[in-house]
């Protein structure tokens, strides 16, 4: 079956990626509606907002309530010390305001989960198109978009067998487009900007086409998206300066000349979006909590072994191609797409702070050359009739670790312990307690409880807490390393050294309410509690208000 033209998506073939897409979010939701609805007044625990990767969703979801409550520049709610606002995933505080006006008093939560799966929609129509820039034949687009939107690595091999480290598959969204659509909403929407910018360079670096960028083509459409790209995630854009500028050079090389056509190109692509890279620039030198939330975030390090297993069997299946790409060097779609691969993977392994983040989106390079090598070698060696059910078991190997994922976070919840569900859930004491709190606080005020509800603090409350989050913490292990310590006090000597420990009373801040309930009992008696000022009681949730003059 053929679509007649490079580019060109009929009607038919929309509804059945709109479909596909409309299943593998319903797949990707399951988790969530088992939660939400089991999840009733009858249950003995509260659903605290977000199921995957669920420290980073509740820095998303704080920053969807900064943007209710009138913001558009981002603050680090889960630490304490007073900085400045900047431009940072500026998507989040958007859709606040966009609510803001929409509706009163619609819920972060509900914001953030219904624009998750519709993102995830359109990221998955991107695919699609970038399919469709590629090749002709729908058969091939849709083993593209099959392989690229549920492909993930090997993780799952790697926990069976015993491994010491949880591979990056299974903990970094980024690299897959249907784990990116569990966890976030900008990761999505730069998969999607990615898909389409390489589809737009594919198209226009193609051999024989002559046409210039310009408002009435792909030009204006490279120019936006230049610029929501660098918007919303600062190093995907860098990947995508290396590997266009690097596929103009060579096509200057090849060609022996340097014509305009690709400088225009290349410069509508890159260079609108230059200002806003310079802001994050000059916000990274001057911004120390930017600085060390860069850092946190990007602790993890990537050996080739870990970084091979992570594109697991769709990287085995592309070898022939990534061969012949390498050997060849095409301008038709190989040799951006082997140089943007080759890009991710040394980037990844580079030894700088944003490396891993080169990763983002890596499943599309992948999944392209194992289409190719699907289509040009191993269809030859499979009789007709099997060749359907041999794809089919493909995908759904390509797909484990993401299946994974998905169901990992319903073990802990399953037995509706709220203490072993790692801050998923808490008791309802917790949501009567916090729902009490959060008409008292102002949001300047400083909440102190556990890691795990600390972690919510934000969004329940929109205050700030001292220790909620490893990368949006400042000096986070300093900082759980002190609250876990005055919890686990016994007696009430030096209580005083206890709460200076969290530096926050040498006038950088003040701790306002402090939290004592089943999940910070888990640490200890908390004798020092003794000296602060009991104000409410929900069950076993216990609230404390420190004085102003305790301890000076």
């Amino acid at each position: 079956m053929q679509s007649g033209i490079t580019g060109h998506v009929n009607p038919k073939e929309w509804r059945w990626v709109f479909i596909v897409s409309i299943l593998l979010v319903g797949l990707a939701f399951i988790p969530f509606l088992w939660v939400v609805m089991n999840n009733n007044t009858e249950s003995n625990w509260q659903f605290m907002g977000a199921l995957h990767s669920h420290a980073e969703a509740s820095a998303y979801l704080s920053r969807i309530r900064q943007g209710m409550e009138g913001d558009i520049l981002v603050r680090f709610m889960h630490t304490p010390e007073p900085h400045q606002s900047v431009i940072l995933q500026p998507v989040y505080p958007l859709l606040g305001q966009v609510s803001r006006l929409a509706a009163d008093n619609l819920s972060p939560i509900l914001v953030f989960h219904v624009a998750r799966v519709s993102v995830t929609v359109f990221m998955y129509m991107a695919l699609y198109q970038l399919a469709a820039t590629i090749w002709t034949r729908v058969r091939t687009r849709r083993v593209f978009f099959a392989l690229v939107a549920v492909g993930s690595g090997l993780g799952w091999l790697s926990l069976v067998l015993g491994g010491a480290s949880i591979p990056i598959d299974l903990t970094y969204s980024h690299l897959s487009p249907f784990y990116s659509g569990l966890v976030s909403i900008h990761v999505p929407l730069t998969i999607a900007c990615l898909a389409l910018l390489g589809a737009i360079v594919i198209a226009a670096l193609r051999p024989g086409v002559m046409t210039v960028p310009t408002v009435r083509n792909s030009g204006l459409v490279a120019f936006v998206l230049g610029i929501v790209l660098v918007l919303l995630y600062p190093e995907a854009y860098l990947l995508l300066v290396i590997s266009v500028v690097l596929t103009v050079v060579f096509q200057w090389y090849f060609a022996k000349q340097v014509t305009n056509r690709e400088l225009l190109w290349m410069m509508w692509t890159l260079v609108p979006a230059l200002p806003f890279l310079i802001y994050n620039v000059l916000v990274l030198r001057s911004n120390v909590f930017v600085q060390e939330w860069i850092q946190q975030r990007s602790s993890q390090v990537v050996d080739p072994l870990q970084l091979l297993l992570s594109l697991g069997i769709l990287l085995l299946i592309g070898l022939p191609s990534i061969y012949r790409a390498i050997r060849r060097f095409e301008s038709d779609g190989d040799r951006y797409m082997i140089i943007w691969l080759l890009v991710s993977c040394i980037g990844a392994l580079l030894p700088i702070d944003i490396r891993i983040h080169f990763l983002v989106g890596v499943m599309i390079p992948v999944a392209y050359f194992a289409t190719r090598s699907i289509e040009d070698v191993w269809l030859q060696y499979f009789q007709r009739r099997y060749r359907t059910i041999t794809f089919a078991l493909v995908v759904v190997l390509v797909m484990i670790s993401n299946l994974v994922a998905l169901l990992t976070p319903l073990i802990p919840i399953a037995s509706q312990n709220s203490l072993d569900s790692q801050g998923l859930i808490a008791s309802r004491d917790y949501g009567v307690a916090l729902n009490w709190l959060e008409q008292r606080v102002t949001a300047t005020d400083v909440v102190l409880a556990s890691p795990e509800i600390s972690t919510w603090i934000p969004l329940w409350l929109g205050t700030y807490t001292v220790a909620g989050h490893p990368h949006e913490t400042m000096d986070s292990r300093m900082k759980f390393d002190t609250v876990a310590d005055l919890y686990q006090r016994d007696n009430d000597a030096d209580c005083d050294d206890a709460l200076r420990r969290l530096d926050g009373f040498n006038g950088r801040y003040t701790i306002n309410y402090v939290i004592y309930g089943l999940q910070e009992r888990q640490y200890g008696d908390a004798a020092c509690l003794r000296d602060l000022t009991f104000v409410a009681s929900f069950g076993d949730v216990e609230i404390y208000q420190v004085s102003t003059i305790f301890p000076r």
